[in-house]
């Protein structure tokens, strides 16, 4: 339940836990408010109380798992089951975070959740900071093919072929400095 709710709030959700007790974290995030936290027993009645659209039946009992993902249903509630992921009808991506902004969303359906997250983590370790600096040279050259290039239709042409040539995997191996200096010689040879 931890790490789902980390990822809703991350994506600004509203978050209420409905549990009798809570992991340390959950409590500290209940009374600093980032989450409603409902001391009490699942029971059907707090969906429509919370004013739930997304429910997440994550627990150590497969039997409360089953009850909150029945009544969820029932509720024409979408539902993500941790322990059973075909009784499940909303399923979550791993989202790979390859730098600091450059996000990539691996899904399987619920198919194997334990795979997904295999492929999440081996692409985070071998191509997290390679296509990290590969975004950074592609926005600059944004920038300065938007300074210098009318027209979008021509600006998303030179940028796509920057990309499907290589030259924005060649310069982003180049130390920044001498990227600068390869990518203004560039601008110039282009216009």
């Amino acid at each position: 339940a931890l790490r789902k709710i980390r990822r809703l709030l991350r994506a600004r959700a509203r978050v209420v836990l409905v549990s009798p007790a809570a992991r340390p974290e959950l409590r500290r995030m209940a009374s600093a408010r980032k989450i409603v936290w409902i001391r009490r027993s699942f029971a059907k009645s707090v969906l429509n109380a919370c004013g739930a659209r997304l429910v997440f039946a994550c627990t150590d009992s497969e039997e409360t798992n089953k009850r909150v993902g029945l009544a969820a249903s029932r509720a024409n509630l979408w539902v993500n089951r941790a322990d059973s992921p075909a009784d499940s009808t909303a399923h979550l991506p791993a989202v790979a975070r390859l730098g600091t902004h450059l996000r990539l969303a691996i899904f399987s359906d619920g198919r194997a959740p334990v795979f997904v997250k295999y492929v999440r983590k081996r692409l985070e370790k071998v191509m997290g900071m390679r296509l990290a600096e590969e975004l950074k040279v592609l926005e600059e050259f944004r920038k300065r093919i938007r300074e210098r290039v009318d027209g979008a239709p021509r600006r998303k042409r030179i940028l796509t072929r920057l990309l499907e040539d290589g030259t924005v995997e060649r310069l982003a191996l180049k130390p920044a400095r001498l990227r600068a200096a390869l990518m203004g010689r560039w601008m110039e040879d282009m216009t």
